[in-house]
C-alpha cells in the first residue's frame, strides 16, 4: 500500500502583502508620532517665547506675570480646551528660557561681517 500524501496547504491570498502593508502602517504611525511630538515642542517653545516677551515689556508692573498667566489660562482654555492652565503656561515659559533654538550656520553667517 502506498503512503497517503497529506493534502496541500491552503493558499492564503495576499499572504506576502500582509507583512509589507503592516510595515508601512507601522512606519507611518511612528512618523506621525514623531511629527506630532516635534510640533508640540515647537508650539510650547513659541508660546513660552511670546509670554516671555510680553512679561519683559511689562516688567514694571508688580505681579504682571501672575495676572497675565491667570488671564491667558482662562482665555486659552475657553477657546482651545485643556492644556493651557496657568501652571502649564509657566512651564512653557520656563521651557523657552531653558532651551535656545539655534539658527543654522548659514543663517548665522548671513549677518554683518566685521
Amino acid at each position: 500500500m502506498m503512503p497517503r500524501k497529506s493534502p496541500p496547504a491552503p493558499v492564503v491570498l495576499g499572504a506576502t502583502l500582509v507583512p509589507e502593508i503592516r510595515d508601512l502602517v507601522q512606519q507611518s504611525r511612528e512618523y506621525v508620532a514623531a511629527t506630532a511630538n516635534l510640533a508640540l515642542v515647537w508650539l510650547y517653545w513659541n508660546v513660552g517665547r511670546l509670554i516671555t516677551i510680553d512679561i519683559q515689556k511689562n516688567a514694571r508692573r508688580a505681579n504682571y506675570g501672575d495676572e497675565l498667566m491667570s488671564s491667558l489660562a482662562q482665555q486659552l482654555s475657553d477657546q482651545l480646551g485643556r492644556g493651557f492652565s496657568a501652571p502649564n503656561l509657566w512651564d512653557m515659559k520656563r521651557f523657552h528660557g531653558q532651551f535656545e533654538i539655534l539658527q543654522t550656520v548659514s543663517r548665522e553667517l548671513s549677518g554683518p561681517i566685521l
